[in-house]
């Protein structure tokens, strides 16, 4: 039976943003009054500030802090080629969170305190609890006023940081998430601070120090990059306080939030939905900015618009006392595998900065947003509108309506990984849905490891890949994975079979003369594309990064907490061991991140 999907009615309308810091930008000389914004000619790339917490400290050996700088460089320098932003002008001074220290705003004037709370304590610790506190040269005072002119000052504010965007506190402490029994987390990010608009202006990025000694250079890469993109607001937190638009109003930049402007005209950017099922985790949220949507759609290979965007995750279920479930801080495994930032990824050599995480900045309204770094990605590739409703779409797969080759039909089967590079196991893609299924890679069944093999068709090399046979000399047998040399030539793609090079017609199933069976060739040319594995690549990332044949999911929890594992398997390109990244490809060394979601979060969504 397809199950039913429900819209829920309420859906907090509200900008909740009590805690931000008032932020000067600056406005080009002329006459720019009622001039709409934004304006690329006055977008800059992101600068960011870098603020070490106590490195030395926490992660005393030299080669490792050195090794933290250039990771933390490496992938700041990925999103100033990523982001542009609106100036801010001036020093950047962050503000004490106005919402715990006043207990009386001035009666004409909200944001002025005329009374603060007695013996408050002031603790700028950005949630983080324990360990850490923004430093007092980055905050501006705090005053208490009389009138709408007079005040006392009752913190003094501090110098603030010149030519910055956001400040970037880093650290290597054992906090509480570094912690967390048999979780192996590696890491997580946090933003501290928003600006008026709702932009984060300052974030908080820690790496565990065991974990930290323990990773390889290459999975210390992917995660840092991870972390920075939620620390530049990709969390849960930020998806209401998207931008509609922005003008010039007496020189002074204003910015109004889709939710302020939300009408049958404006299209919410995102919108709750609940799987009809007695499950209370089948709540999900679906992404409909405009950018993000527009992207899904020729991702899909949609002629229109699909009804459902890309799936965002779920933190946790309504309550009585919340009409909407807390949204995660990802997309969704089902939705979206291969993504950056998704929640389990556990093939890192073909993770991508996908269109849609991209998209999704841009529908922020807080940044100008480059595409050159973007790769695309696979899974779900030209799959058609149904393809955006997963739980119907899966379960017409297991009802055998529907053949899919990124989803399989009966839990436990053998069959082929949709990237070819492994045998596979038919398993559900999350819990959530136990209806969608793939083929699961067996850490064991690569293909491309070189190896030898005593008997039978089968062949394991560097471009041998998996393929659905049942060939066989002498008997028929039944379909079952097999690894087959394979090439890619002008006219297709072809199969190494006794001895001779054979046409294997995209989705077809074909037969070799002088043997029993079929082989099956694959339903698109994702065996012949330009991200396709090549046999230096295997071979170099899989002699730096790992000593064990064994695949280990790495975890990523929700809010950018990210885990590791004891080892993994190769990538697509690979890694310059020095300390650069291959200049063919500068993108992919940062992009190879396992992740887990995990009932913890950080960040909190306010609901009305």
């Amino acid at each position: 039976m397809i199950l039913a999907v429900i819209l829920i009615n309420t859906i907090c309308l509200c900008t909740a943003l009590d805690d931000y810091t008032q932020v000067s930008y600056f406005i080009p000389p002329g006459p720019l009054s009622g001039r709409a914004a934004p304006l690329h000619s006055w977008f800059r790339p992101i600068r960011i500030h870098v603020h070490e917490v106590d490195l030395a400290h926490h992660l005393p050996d030299v080669s490792s802090q050195d090794l933290y700088r250039e990771l933390i460089f490496d992938g700041l320098d990925l999103i100033r080629q990523l982001l542009q932003v609106f100036p801010v002008s001036d020093t950047l001074k962050l503000e004490y969170d106005y919402s715990k220290l006043c207990e009386n705003p001035l009666q004409s004037s909200v944001r002025l305190c005329g009374q603060k709370w007695s013996n408050v304590v002031v603790n700028e610790d950005c949630g983080v609890r324990e360990g850490f506190q923004i430093p007092a040269e980055h905050m501006a005072e705090f005053r208490i006023y009389t009138s709408e002119t007079e005040y006392t000052v009752d913190i003094p504010g501090g110098a603030g940081i010149n030519d910055t965007d956001i400040v970037l506190y880093v650290s290597a402490k054992s906090l509480d998430y570094c912690n967390v029994q048999n979780a192996g987390i590696l890491g997580f990010a946090k933003i501290c601070k928003r600006d008026q608009f709702g932009r984060p202006i300052a974030s908080f990025l820690n790496m565990c120090p065991d974990g930290f000694s323990s990773a390889s250079k290459a999975k210390l890469k992917d995660t840092i990059f991870h972390e920075i993109l939620h620390s530049m607001g990709f969390l849960g937190s930020s998806l209401n306080l998207f931008i509609q638009s922005c003008e010039i109003t007496n020189r002074q930049l204003d910015c109004k939030f889709l939710s302020d402007y939300y009408t049958d005209s404006y299209r919410f950017p995102w919108h709750v939905l609940r799987d009809n099922s007695p499950s209370e985790s089948d709540y999900r949220y679906e992404i409909k900015s405009t950018n993000a949507l527009t992207a899904w759609q020729h991702h899909l290979g949609c002629d229109t618009a699909p009804d459902d965007g890309p799936v965002w995750s779920v933190h946790a279920s309504p309550n009585p006392a919340r009409q909407n479930p807390i949204p995660g801080d990802h997309w969704t495994w089902t939705s979206m595998m291969g993504s950056l930032m998704s929640p389990f990824v556990k093939e890192p050599y073909m993770q991508v900065l996908d269109n849609m995480t991209v998209s999704w900045f841009k529908d922020t309204g807080w940044y100008f947003v480059s595409d050159n770094l973007t790769q695309p990605l696979l899974w779900g590739k030209n799959s058609g509108c149904d393809f955006a409703h997963p739980v119907n779409y899966c379960q017409k797969v297991v009802n055998g309506e529907l053949q899919d080759r990124f989803l399989c039909q009966q839990s436990g089967e053998s069959g082929c990984h949709y990237l070819h590079l492994h045998k596979g196991v038919c398993t559900p893609t999350e819990s959530r849905v136990p209806m969608c299924r793939y083929y699961k890679p067996d850490p064991q069944g690569d293909c491309f490891t070189p190896r030898s093999v005593t008997d039978g068709l089968e062949e394991f090399c560097q471009e041998c890949r998996c393929f659905v046979s049942s060939l066989h000399e002498t008997e028929s047998v039944t379909s079952e994975p097999t690894c087959l040399r394979r090439r890619c030539t002008q006219t297709g793609l072809q199969v190494f079979i006794n001895g001779a090079w054979v046409s294997c017609p995209y989705h077809q199933t074909i037969v070799v003369e002088g043997l029993k069976g079929t082989i099956q060739c694959p339903a698109s040319d994702v065996l012949c594309t330009s991200r396709d594995l090549s046999l230096s690549d295997v071979l170099s990332v899989a002699a730096t990064t790992t000593t064990s044949t064994t695949t280990t999911t790495t975890k990523l929890f929700s809010s950018g907490i990210s885990t590791q594992g004891t080892s993994q398997p190769p990538r697509v390109h690979s890694c310059d061991v020095t300390g650069g990244y291959n200049a063919a490809s500068p993108l992919i060394c940062y992009l190879s991140v396992y992740i887990y979601s995990f009932n913890i979060f950080v960040s909190i969504f306010i609901t009305c």
